[in-house]
């Protein structure tokens, strides 16, 4: 049965009774597992002069989004920078600070891509 998961009132396959609750301790878990399942915090570039118009304010604003709204500011910031010509292709430094700031803010590096990278196939940028 790998992949299930069989919790009350399912049956047993075999012997057609129902599974039971167990009570048992639950198991501290170890620190090197602890240590693994925190979010790796790195600190945002630091950037340098910007024309106005550059998109700081847009890195900054995805550096200070809450957990819960770390995407969503993503998406909106990278949208802004792609409608307003600051995202010239996936590969400039605003990409790249937008994906920092994210990351600094605890989303995961990958799913940062990912979202700058759909902000800007929706804006036409490549």
């Amino acid at each position: 049965m790998a992949g299930y998961t069989v919790v009350p009132p399912s049956l047993h396959p075999e012997t057609g009774r129902p599974y039971r609750w167990e009570e048992h301790p639950v198991a501290p878990l170890p620190p090197h597992l602890r240590t693994l399942l925190q979010p790796v915090h790195r600190p945002v570039r630091q950037l340098g002069p910007r024309r106005r118009g550059d998109g700081r304010h847009l890195v900054e604003f995805v550096a200070a989004q809450p957990e819960g709204n770390r995407n969503r500011g993503l998406h909106w910031a990278a949208c802004r920078a792609a409608d307003d010509d600051l995202l010239d292709d996936l590969l400039d430094d605003l990409a790249d600070d937008l994906v920092a700031a994210a990351v600094s803010a605890g989303h995961p590096e990958a799913g940062a891509r990912r979202t700058v990278q759909s902000a800007a196939r929706r804006a036409g940028v490549s």
